[in-house]
């Protein structure tokens, strides 16, 4: 039964990554669900198919750039889980909208010791927002 339970919510998962697309970057909710998915890989450490998942985004970062943060990702997670413990759950903390086309959104993944940062920045050329910048730190301080 536990298993059923697992696939079917494996599923709905899936069908809900899948469901979103460009479309959904047209509103900050989108948006806010875009980053809330990838975020949702990232509590699983599975950082590979958070980032498969967020180039198929509208976005203006190279395939280099995202390269290397999803290489850094998958290197730093074990020294990471090591050092802060295993993963508890993921809030968004912060939100600033800056003339209606810059959005900064800031997440906190909350481990046993400590946080991961998250900072995903948008930029609205047109109809949709774009995906400008993302980082990650362990910077407590910067979360206010």
């Amino acid at each position: 039964m536990k298993f059923r339970k697992t696939a079917v919510l494996a599923a709905l998962i899936f069908f809900a990554a899948v469901l979103l697309s460009a479309e959904d970057a047209v509103s900050v909710q989108g948006v806010k669900a875009i980053c809330s998915n990838f975020l949702e890989y990232a509590l699983e450490d599975d950082y590979k198919s958070a980032f498969a998942y967020l180039k198929e985004q509208p976005n203006s970062i190279s395939d280099e750039n995202f390269a290397e943060l999803e290489r850094l990702s998958i290197q730093q997670a074990d020294t990471i889980r090591e050092i802060y413990g295993e993963a508890i759950d993921v809030q968004l903390v912060k939100e600033d909208l800056a003339a209606d086309f810059i959005l900064k959104l800031v997440y906190v993944l909350r481990r046993e010791n400590h946080i991961i940062r998250w900072e995903f920045i948008y930029y609205k050329p047109d109809t949709y927002w774009k995906l400008d910048a993302i980082s990650f730190d362990d910077e407590i301080t910067k979360v206010f």
